[in-house]
């Protein structure tokens, strides 16, 4: 591994912590986008940070004792081990500077709830699937700034494959960092990622994570097939328009997703977009928006000239 001087592990986290709570309160601390846009702000952080200034403001200005690659553990793209007085983060060796940077991000995050337990030892961090997708937000929204990403989202149509070829960050950042602008706008807007796994059955692709804006409240979970809510890791029927798209290796544009009656009655516009690397459909990205705010996508639809497919009923 890399390292360069560092401070007391941790130090330059903690002095982050205790003048946000301070400032904001430690309800604030589970707001994604205001924890990163003051992270941005208190470490003089401007632009896209990338993977050489991430690693450098780890060790010199987070207090992170070390920083570096190793071979992944249990199909992990990021860890840290805490001994002591001493942090170490890990990430995946062999993933592309992209998505390290992502990670990087992303257990800033869960490291900063080990802080803010060691200043307030009332504090309880969340935990599980709810950690993970505060700790997404936060990386997105750290390394994204809002205002620029914003308008690049609308001008481009809502298209994730655009905006991470732009941003060169994972589709995961990309589309956690769509679900969280618009989250405060009161902007409906779904999104997933669904990556093919060498490990998963055929038939099936691996949902890697998954968006709504609003927040979805799971107490009509049971009325809709399980896919289309799907938890972090669960496998996910290839078939009906995701099976098109992956078989034709084209963009599928369905107008009218229908029979979703707990989205406020209203039917979905859905775009599904098949990612290739090294030859083969490597993963799918799904975007939603209402029905009657299919007009966002009027950019990406005319760029990239999908397959469409007029309705479907509670199906993708």
């Amino acid at each position: 591994m890399n390292q360069t001087t560092a401070r007391s592990s941790g130090t330059g986290l903690r002095s982050f912590c205790e003048r946000f709570i301070v400032r904001f309160g430690k309800e604030a601390f589970h707001e994604p986008e205001v924890l990163a846009t003051e992270f941005r702000q208190y470490f003089g952080i401007n632009g896209v940070p990338r993977l050489f200034y991430l690693k450098q403001l780890a060790l010199n200005d987070l207090g992170i004792y070390e920083i570096g690659p190793q071979r992944a553990i249990g199909g992990k793209r990021g860890w840290f081990f805490k001994y002591g007085n001493n942090i170490e983060l890990q990430y995946k060796v062999d993933d592309w500077d992209g998505s390290k940077e992502f990670t990087i991000a992303h257990e800033i995050r869960e490291i900063m709830g080990v802080v803010m337990k060691d200043i307030y030892p009332e504090f309880v961090d969340v935990e599980g699937e709810e950690l993970e997708s505060e700790a997404e937000a936060f990386a997105a929204a750290f390394l994204m700034d809002k205002d620029e990403f914003y308008a690049d989202m609308v001008a481009c149509g809502f298209d994730p494959i655009w905006l991470h070829e732009k941003y060169h960050k994972s589709y995961i950042a990309i589309v956690s960092r769509m679900a969280t602008i618009l989250q405060p706008m009161k902007g409906c807007f779904w999104a997933s990622v669904y990556e093919f796994d060498e490990n998963a059955p055929q038939g099936f692709v691996v949902a890697r994570c998954f968006h709504r804006s609003p927040k979805y409240i799971p107490r009509v979970r049971y009325r809709v097939p399980n896919f289309l809510f799907p938890k972090r890791g669960q496998l996910v029927p290839l078939k009906s328009n995701l099976e098109i798209a992956s078989v034709q290796r084209r963009p599928v544009y369905v107008q009218q997703l229908k029979g979703l009656d707990f989205w406020e009655k209203y039917c979905l516009s859905v775009i599904i977009r098949p990612v290739l690397w090294g030859g083969k459909v490597a993963k799918l990205i799904v975007v939603a928006v209402p029905y009657r705010d299919s007009d966002k996508f009027q950019k990406q639809v005319l760029s990239i000239r999908p397959l469409v497919v007029q309705e479907s009923f509670q199906v993708i």
